[in-house]
């Protein structure tokens, strides 16, 4: 027996779930860290002498492919076997 709506507030608990396992611990720090580089990227950017800078441009793309290079990472580590 399904009740309408509920699956959708599943699928939400099961994210936030998720989320609440990468916000603890280590990978908590490397989050704040990414978060605070893309902060630092976007204030840096707000100044358009600094939008045509290389250093400007080497730090957008490290805070752009900081998370999914994390993600990458992770999912090769969850894949090799205990030893």
């Amino acid at each position: 027996m399904e009740f309408p709506g509920v699956q959708p507030v599943i699928a939400d608990s099961e994210f936030l779930g998720y989320a609440s396992v990468l916000a603890d611990g280590d990978a908590a720090y490397l989050l704040w860290l990414i978060g605070a580089l893309s902060l630092v990227a976007f204030v840096a950017g707000l100044r358009k002498e600094a939008r045509s800078s290389v250093w400007y441009r080497m730090l957008q793309a490290v805070a752009l492919l900081a998370l999914p290079v994390l993600l990458l990472l992770g999912m090769v580590v969850s894949m090799i076997p205990p030893a």
